[in-house]
């Protein structure tokens, strides 16, 4: 199986995209057959469902058809009566036309009342009663099919994917959470950073390691600003004295005045990006781009790395002229590589090929030249020890796999989105992993791994903080006069036994509008101010505190735990009744800052066992030392 990952396209078309497929199918399987879902039931309540939704739409056209039948027969009758009316008027000299205009109108008139009296109101009448019918079935059915699927709707989990992954292979592992000993051992080992910038906040963390090297999937919540440009604008008048053929007259003319300034206003996006952690080229930093190589032809290609090459050659000449040794530069004899890959800026050429051997540029110009299913969509950049995957379709995927996704009536439309989304998702995911795992190297390199320490400063990693918190509405976080969306930063404060008591700062803006007068010249030859309205943003925090804590069990026993009358006495006292659990942790928003008995009293509730994850840190600890005895 390792030898396999050194090919990582070839082992994904030949062997992980089928049986990804057939373990997660696998999966929703023994999900169906642990709810024991009457399948057959399910779809006959579906076939119903469907047949009065095409009822209910052809009962729809017909009721519009009547009601647009009505509409013309109406405005008929009433232009009818206009055209009688004023014929009196036209026909003044002679008083049998309008007269017998007028008899025809009310004759006609009266037949279209009868017939909308009697068979259009009639029929409308009907179909709304038959629509009413067919959308209070309609919903029956609904509630019927959702009461079906109910037994396999609670199932649903968030780290079904972990799961799946898990059960795929036995080089790539996923975990359920960040875990805090992971999070401190990458930055004690590999220099991974806090994110401490108030305008990014960690939206979501997925961690998991290849043979033992840790990766973190991150997804940022960004704030910058951009420029946003306000119009105004003035009309003026004035007259002038012009000559005409006729002689002199006065004319009036007008012109619009515009004018304009540019401020800066706050703009937000997401950025998601995978972070790995690997001892091998310890020094090396570079950074590639996207070389858009897989739409080109070989020909398109070969032009390129030749024009490319020349470039490369003076910029070799130049770096072995100066007398700095990071910036002597040399070419690779593999041009296609050197070209299309990038890494030009790197800083250590030795580390740089131990890195890029020959099986490892042929990995990666795979990558970057099979348009299917991404091509080169991925930027890599390495410092030291910490290596990062950025790519476009992580950008437009979201790996949170929220169960809710996954809940329907309909047991067919089910299993569909819930293969398709997790087979994407190991797509996806999987070739964010592909550059990592071309890299022999990085899979030879088996860090040792961490001893678990007992004692954290939280018990909860500051990635998680951030990122949970942001699962809570927003509206109950930012300041009340913000106007925008909210970066959530996080602030550890204390731990409580096994939770963490953590600040929120909600980072938002309100606005003040402004008046600025620009000057404009005009058409009359004199000078105008225009007036142009803009905002300028003023920044908002809301502190807010969090409790957060680890919490080993599913969601299914999550939701049958908080129905507890203990529980709810405990959360309406202590928190704002703004509490979730997501991927094994448990958060709420607080009222007041709880004491130890209020943790242990939540620790009973939710039925967290501290004993059974201090076992299972031990067996960790345990399996960490026979290996290093064994090595």
């Amino acid at each position: 199986m390792v030898n396999d990952l050194l090919e990582p396209l070839k082992v994904y078309n030949s062997q992980y995209k089928d049986l990804f497929k057939e373990k997660t199918i696998e999966y929703f399987d023994n999900l169906v057959s642990t709810a024991n879902v009457d399948i057959e039931a399910n779809r006959k309540t579906i076939k119903e469902y469907k047949s009065k939704l095409k009822e209910l739409e052809k009962t729809n056209k017909s009721l519009r058809g009547k009601i647009a039948i009505k509409v013309l027969l109406i405005i008929l009758c009433s232009l009818l009566g206009l055209i009688a009316f004023f014929s009196w008027f036209y026909y003044q000299g002679d008083i049998m036309i309008p007269l017998i205009m007028s008899i025809i109108a009310v004759l006609v008139d009266a037949g279209l009342i009868v017939l909308i009296c009697l068979k259009i109101n009639k029929d409308i009448k009907q179909f709304k009663l038959l629509k009413d019918n067919l959308e209070r079935r309609i919903e029956a059915l609904k509630k019927e099919g959702y009461s079906q699927m109910y037994p396999l709707n609670k199932l649903y989990d968030w780290n079904i994917p972990a799961s799946i992954v898990n059960s795929t292979n036995s080089i790539i592992k996923m975990d359920k959470y960040l875990d805090v000993s992971k999070f401190s051992y990458m930055q004690e080992k590999f220099g991974l950073k806090e994110n401490t910038k108030d305008n990014v906040s960690t939206y979501f963390v997925q961690s998991g390691s290849i043979l033992g090297n840790p990766f973190i999937i991150c997804k940022d919540y960004i704030q910058n600003f951009v420029d946003h440009t306000y119009t105004g604008s003035i009309t003026i008048h004035w007259t002038e004295t012009v000559k005409t053929k006729d002689g002199w007259k006065t004319v009036h003319r007008s012109q619009v005045l515009t004018a304009s300034v540019t401020k800066p206003v706050p703009n937000y996006y997401f950025d998601t990006y995978l972070l790995f952690g690997n001892i091998a080229a310890p020094n090396l930093k570079f950074t590639r781009t996207p070389s858009n190589a897989d739409e080109l032809n070989e020909k398109q290609i070969d032009k390129k790395v030749r024009k490319q090459t020349k470039k490369l050659d003076k910029k070799a000449k130049n770096e072995l002229m100066d007398d700095d040794p990071t910036t002597n530069y040399t070419r690779f004899g593999n041009d296609e590589f050197e070209v299309l890959f990038g890494g030009t800026d790197r800083n250590n050429e030795l580390e740089y090929r131990l890195l890029f051997t020959p099986l490892a540029q042929k990995n990666l110009l795979d990558i970057i030249k099979t348009p299917v299913p991404y091509g080169d969509d991925f930027s890599f950049s390495k410092d030291k020890m910490i290596n990062i995957i950025r790519s476009e379709h992580s950008q437009t995927f979201n790996y949170r796999s929220d169960p809710d996704y996954f809940v329907d009536f309909d047991y067919d439309n089910a299993k569909t989105k819930f293969i398709n989304y997790l087979t994407k998702y190991f797509e996806s995911f999987y070739f964010d992993l592909a550059p990592l795992i071309s890299i022999p190297l990085y899979q030879q390199t088996k860090t040792v791994e961490y001893i678990y320490n007992e004692e954290y400063k939280s018990n909860v990693s500051s990635f998680e903080h951030e990122a949970i918190s942001n699962s809570f509405n927003r509206n109950y976080l930012k300041h009340e006069q913000s106007i925008t969306d909210a970066i959530l930063k996080t602030r550890f404060i204390k731990k409580v036994n096994n939770a963490d008591i953590v600040e929120i700062d909600a980072h938002s803006f309100y606005r003040i509008s402004h008046t600025e007068y620009i000057p404009r010249h005009g058409g009359d030859g004199r000078t105008h101010m225009v007036p142009v309205v803009w905002y300028e943003y003023i920044p908002l925090v809301k502190t807010t505190e969090m409790l957060i804590k680890e919490n080993e069990i599913n969601k299914n026993e999550y939701e049958f735990r908080i129905e507890n009358e203990t529980f709810k006495n405990l959360i309406s006292t202590l928190a704002k009744n703004q509490y979730l659990y997501e991927r094994g942790i448990f958060a709420t928003l607080l009222s007041r800052i709880p004491n130890e008995n209020d943790v242990s009293e939540l620790n009973t509730c939710l039925y967290a066992s501290e004993t059974k994850k201090v076992d299972e840190r031990k067996e960790k600890v345990k399996k960490v030392v026979e290996e290093i005895v064994k090595n």
